[in-house]
């Protein structure tokens, strides 16, 4: 016997019976379980080499990489989206993705530098010499390094590491020399390898002050006595440059935001000081090889407005002048050529998801013109008064560094390689690894 209701599902039994019987056969139906609701949501994760890519999804930017896009399906069962993942010195990259319910897919791009093309429309593709870095020495370093420092003669080098520390090295290799200073002291050396600089940042009387102790850079012998830079109670100092005759010191000042940037040159021959303050903080400072020149990055209160560079003459009574940058709101690097004419600015976006390079402007400095751009390049140095710029960028298969004519933009030499310092006669090149390792470089270019 079956029986069978709508909704329900059927159910059969079988019962034997004689001539009289009057059997009652109950059956108890079970309703048939209602079928699950379909799945109309799906994700894409979006993912790029290198990362911070803006993400567009149907030509609507949607996020940065790395991104998981959430799609409501709605009836639809199957749906394709156009994704795009633009970076700035990278070209854009864009594919298709199809989902259905209860995916959950993965889209990775690996982005292409821009390649740097000549100006000359006879010449399309991009002819680049090799340069070549031939290894003279390797340094044994342990400190992570913040910046390197050549002498003049290039038989030394000066390693300022992150600790605030001084480490002077032969480039041939040989026992190194660490200059010992007390605890919350920033060690530098200048630019002529005469003096040695000592700068305890300390708290007195309510007062925050900068002591700074010179020393002779070859018997370590004190010279005069130190002197005393008055600070800003709630100083944040964040950079330190040292040039032959002045010190030039970057952060901000507050207790909580909104903070307001500042920049402090001090003479420490005479003692001078000149203060000048702006934006949300002042990064990144730099001088010219003649010393007539510096220069500093203000970014802006609001992250989403851009900067400015401040160029300040060596002759502190006259004016500054201010280079607005018109897609940076930071920098991560700025250099001068030996005069002074020229300033290179490695331009970085600051977002709350973190920090893209975008390149480096090139910029007249008495106009503030902007003369050239360079994708994705980070400056390393400008040579031949500003004719020709040596930087170094990321990119699949390992970063280069490059050599590039800072007029046309065209390359005229690379090799593998990362960031660089470079001595005054342009013959040496230092590069310092992830643990601190320091590798010395014999520098031929093309």
């Amino acid at each position: 016997m079956r029986i069978e209701l709508k909704g329900y599902i059927p159910a059969e039994t079988t019962q034997t019976l004689k001539p009289g019987d009057d059997v009652a056969l109950p059956i108890e139906l079970k309703a048939i379980p209602a079928a699950p609701p379909p799945v109309t949501t799906a994700s894409i994760a979006i993912d790029s080499t290198p990362e911070g890519a803006n993400v567009f999804v149907d030509g609507v930017q949607v996020g940065v990489t790395p991104y998981t896009h959430q799609v409501e399906l709605g009836s639809n069962k199957r749906q394709s989206f156009k994704v795009r993942v633009e970076l700035d010195g990278y070209v854009t990259a864009q594919t298709s993705a199809t989902v259905k319910g209860g995916d959950s897919i993965s889209v990775p791009f690996a982005l292409k530098s821009v390649p740097v093309h000549s100006n000359d429309a006879s010449n399309v593709s991009r002819h680049v010499r090799q340069l070549s870095l031939l290894k003279v020495s390797t340094l044994a370093n342990s400190v992570p390094v913040d910046s390197i420092r050549f002498s003049p003669d290039a038989k030394r080098i000066a390693v300022s590491g992150l600790d605030s520390s001084l480490t002077i090295y032969s480039t041939n290799g040989g026992s190194p020399k660490k200059v010992e200073a007390s605890p919350n002291t920033i060690v530098r050396i200048t630019p002529d390898w005469k003096k040695i600089l000592l700068m305890n940042l300390h708290q007195e009387d309510q007062t925050m002050e900068l002591s700074v102790q010179t020393k002779d850079a070859n018997t370590f012998a004190g010279i005069g006595s130190p002197f005393r830079i008055r600070l800003h109670d709630h100083t944040r100092l964040e950079h330190v440059y040292v040039g032959d005759g002045r010190i030039v010191l970057c952060g901000s000042i507050g207790e909580n935001d909104p903070l307001t940037g500042f920049i402090t040159i001090a003479d420490f021959s005479t003692g001078d000081v000149k203060t000048i303050t702006g934006g949300y903080r002042i990064t990144s400072p730099a001088s010219s090889a003649d010393d007539s020149t510096y220069a500093a990055y203000v970014e802006p209160l609001d992250l989403r407005s851009t900067g400015s560079v401040i160029v300040i003459p060596a002759d502190l009574t006259k004016a500054n002048s201010s280079i607005p940058t018109d897609s940076f709101n930071s920098a991560a690097e700025i250099e001068l050529s030996e005069d002074g004419n020229i300033i290179a600015v490695t331009g970085q976006k600051i977002r709350t998801s973190g920090v893209q390079i975008l390149g480096t402007n090139l910029y007249d400095s008495a106009s503030g013109a902007i003369t050239k751009n360079l994708p994705a390049i980070r400056v390393a140095a400008l040579i031949g008064h500003g004719s020709r710029l040596l930087g170094w960028r990321t990119q699949i298969g390992g970063p280069i560094v490059e050599l590039l004519d800072a007029k046309t933009g065209d390359g005229l030499g690379e090799t593998p390689g990362s960031e660089v310092w470079l001595s005054h006669d342009e013959k040496l090149a230092a590069e310092a690894g992830p643990d601190g390792t320091i590798t010395v470089y014999k520098l031929n270019q093309p």
